[in-house]
């Protein structure tokens, strides 16, 4: 009977990694597709540049959240996009044309 409940946990502790991989995968995915888009816009690199770019990034997201809980990777994702609104702000109020 033991054996039945103590398997039970592993389940659930599988079943949150992979959420959380996939909310890593996701974050890393737009992070990159943003920078991307940047680099695009900057250097004008080719399809090929752009998807090394965007698994580049991927990867290091989640190379470098390996070992964060869910609630440090959630306050990563809101320092982030809080950053790039606080851009999106300079950009829109620059002078320029």
């Amino acid at each position: 009977m033991e054996n039945i409940i103590g398997h039970t946990p592993q389940k659930k502790s599988s079943l949150w990694a992979l959420c959380l991989f996939a909310v890593r995968c996701f974050f890393g995915l737009i992070l990159g597709i943003v920078i991307n888009s940047v680099g695009v816009e900057i250097i004008g690199y080719g399809q090929l540049s752009s998807i090394f770019v965007t698994l580049v990034t991927v990867f290091l997201v989640v190379r470098l959240t390996k070992k964060w809980a869910l609630t440090n990777v959630l306050i990563l994702i809101l320092f982030t996009f809080l950053l790039f609104m606080l851009l999106n702000t300079y950009i829109s109020i620059a002078p320029g044309e």
